[in-house]
């Protein structure tokens, strides 16, 4: 397809983009994160900018010593935490809050906030 013209190469990345993607999320669909080096292994996977992934963990850090409001933290980090929720990872993610009450509020947040609102970002 490609050598006929038929098919752009950026169509076909983008394709190729779109599989992997949906592989990843149907393996962590269900899936019961109970490591937190599985988790920050997946982070790795889904946030290959190093400076996106330190930015992250350090906004957590705060948010678990209360240096930060759950706010404040959902408003920092919307578009890394809507990526993590359509990559089936922020439940995992409100796993690791130390928190349990900030979990379910964390999910309600980036549901309302996320810029894609339940859109699959990769579609």
């Amino acid at each position: 397809l490609l050598e006929a013209g038929e098919v752009e190469m950026d169509q076909l990345v983008s394709a190729m983009d779109k599989a992997a993607a949906e592989k990843r999320r149907a393996e962590r669909r269900g899936r019961v994160w109970d490591d937190p080096k599985e988790i920050l292994a997946a982070l790795k996977q889904t946030l290959p900018d190093l400076d996106e992934l330190a930015r992250f963990r350090e906004a957590s850090r705060r948010l678990g010593r209360k240096e930060i409001s759950l706010e404040e933290y959902v408003d920092d980090l919307i578009f890394t935490l809507d990526t993590l929720r359509a990559e089936e990872l922020l439940p995992a993610v409100a796993g690791l809050l130390p928190d349990s009450a900030m979990r379910p509020r964390l999910l309600e947040m980036v549901a309302e906030k996320a810029p894609h609102k339940g859109r699959d970002l990769f579609m």
